[in-house]
Formats: structure tokens, C-alpha cells, sequence
């Protein structure tokens, strides 16, 4: 389930929202009641007046709109504010942060801009779904697609938006066909596309990204001890960085992965798999990526 960061400030910024959607209500409250006091002289005559009833049912579509947003937003601020409470009551006196939401709160989160530094990434498999099998590059999404799976991954994360790796490989094949060589422009097209930023830098500006909300797109090909890739290029999502057992670690989503892919060394010794993400010191990451492709994509 995706994590969220629930704060004071969280709790001010929904309620500011809130207050904002009641203010449209009370607005929309006040037209409907004046639309209504003026319909008297509208419908007095044979032929009811179709500006005025446009006009009363806008009235009506915006007090809907506004009803349904005080609605989700009260239901977000409830349940950040009670896990709010429950962490600083808890035992041990630390407040976790954490909170654990749907995918649609998430992007209810989102969409009120209160998302920072979650390390929730929407993920996809380029093996899955109904772009597996179609031509892309050199073979087809399954065999070639990790970049534009990536990218999807990214955009539907930063934007909360539903965008599908063909959607990206095929903006990218009606614009340049088919070529081996697409996924390092591609990057740069695709964030453009949907008004995103991104930006080559160094291996350690890899956190800074991350804690400001970004996230990073790195490519490994025939390095190291080829811990993500049997000899080809490949393409990975960094999404996070934690500590387990005292030590840091990047929280990666690799769209090639499957249940057997880090279970023989040496990846089973550097690669640690939780609920199908794998956790790995950035110590050995830079000794298995092009540290001149790192890609840094943030809204």
C-alpha cells in the first residue's frame, strides 16, 4: 500500500482545502437560492425560459461539485488527523509519519497537493498487461519496453494521472519509429509532454530528488556484478531511500521484475526484495549503473 507523510502541516493544508470547498458551497448555496427567488417571474409565462434553466442547472452541477469535494476531503482530513492522534499518543512517544492510504487516496492526496517525500511509486510490469507483446524497439514492450514502463510509472506517480508504458512508446514511435537507441531521449520528450522536468545529474544528487518528491531513472548495462540485467541495458526507477537494519538504502521498482529474478547470488546477497521491491545500498547501485545517466524527474 502507498505510504504518505502525515504532519501538522498536512492536517493545515487539507482543512485549508476544506475550507475552500465549503466557501464554493456557501456560494453555490446562495446562487441556486437566487436562481430559485427569480425563477417566479421566469415561469410565469407560457414558455419557460431555457437561459434561465441553463442557468439554474449550473447552479445545481456546481453545488454537486462542491458537496462531493467536502465529502473526500473530510474523509482525508479524518483519517489523517486519527492517525495523527494514534502516532502521538502511541507508547514509545515518536510520531511515525507514515500513513498508509489506498491508491485513490493517494492520488486524492495528490491531486490536493500534499504529496511530498512518499517513496509510493505506481508500478508497472513490462511483461504484464496489453502492451507486453506489442512492437516496440528492437523486439516488443516485454523484451524492450523497460524504458517507456519506467517513464509511465513516473508521470503516473508525479501527476496522478493514467498513463500506460504504450502510451509513451507510442508517442515516442509516431514521432522518431522504431529505433534501438529511444530510451535516454525519451525520457526528456516524455516529461516535456506532460509538463515535467527532467535533468541529468550526478549520482549524488539521487536523494535530493527523491526528498523533494522526484524520482530518478537509471540505466545499468553489463556492470558491475549485473545484479539487475543478465547483459543488456536496462532501465530502473529509484523511488525511495530508507534504512533497514541501521543501513540506507534505495528503494527501487524494476519493470523486469519477477519472483525468481534476486533469488541466487549474488543478487540474493546485495538485492533485498520486500513486497516485490528491491532495497539496495547506494554504495553498490553506483557500482552497477552509468553514473552519466542519471535521470532526475521532478514536477
Amino acid at each position: 500500500m502507498p505510504l504518505i507523510k502525515v504532519t501538522t502541516d498536512t492536517l493545515r493544508t487539507i482543512s485549508a482545502q476544506l475550507n475552500n470547498s465549503y466557501t464554493d458551497f456557501q456560494g453555490a448555496m446562495l446562487a441556486v437560492a437566487s436562481a430559485g427567488k427569480e425563477s417566479r417571474s421566469y415561469f410565469t409565462g407560457p414558455v419557460p425560459n431555457k437561459i434561465f434553466i441553463q442557468l439554474v442547472n449550473n447552479c445545481f452541477k456546481r453545488l454537486d461539485k462542491a458537496e462531493r469535494a467536502i465529502h473526500s476531503q473530510m474523509k482525508l482530513l479524518l483519517l489523517a488527523a486519527e492517525q495523527y492522534d494514534s502516532a502521538s499518543r502511541s507508547v514509545t512517544g515518536k510520531i511515525n509519519d507514515e500513513l498508509e492510504v489506498t491508491p485513490e487516496q493517494y492520488r486524492q492526496y495528490q491531486r490536493l497537493g500534499i504529496i511530498a517525500a512518499s517513496n509510493y511509486t505506481v508500478y508497472y510490469n513490462q511483461h504484464e498487461g496489453e502492451w507486453a507483446d506489442k512492437a516496440f524497439s528492437e523486439g516488443n514492450y516485454s523484451t524492450s519496453g523497460c524504458g517507456p514502463t519506467s517513464m509511465a510509472m513516473v508521470v503516473c506517480t508525479l501527476l496522478g494521472l493514467t498513463v500506460t508504458p504504450k502510451d509513451i512508446g507510442d508517442a515516442y514511435i509516431n514521432k522518431h519509429g522504431r529505433v534501438a537507441t529511444s530510451g535516454r531521449w525519451m525520457f526528456f520528450e516524455s516529461a516535456a509532454a506532460y509538463g515535467l522536468k527532467c535533468e541529468l545529474k550526478k549520482f549524488e544528487d539521487i536523494e535530493e530528488t527523491l526528498m523533494n518528491g522526484g524520482r530518478v531513472i537509471v540505466s545499468t548495462y553489463n556492470r558491475g556484478k549485473k545484479l539487475f540485467t543478465n547483459g543488456s541495458g536496462h532501465f530502473l526507477v529509484i523511488s525511495g531511500a530508507t534504512e533497514i537494519d541501521g543501513k540506507k538504502m534505495f528503494i527501487i521498482d524494476d519493470s523486469d521484475f519477477y519472483d525468481t529474478k534476486y533469488a541466487r547470488e549474488p543478487r540474493s546477497s546485495y538485492v533485498k526484495v520486500i513486497d516485490g521491491r528491491l532495497y539496495v545500498e547506494p554504495e553498490v547501485l553506483e557500482g552497477e549503473i552509468y553514473l552519466d545517466s542519471v535521470y532526475c524527474i521532478s514536477k
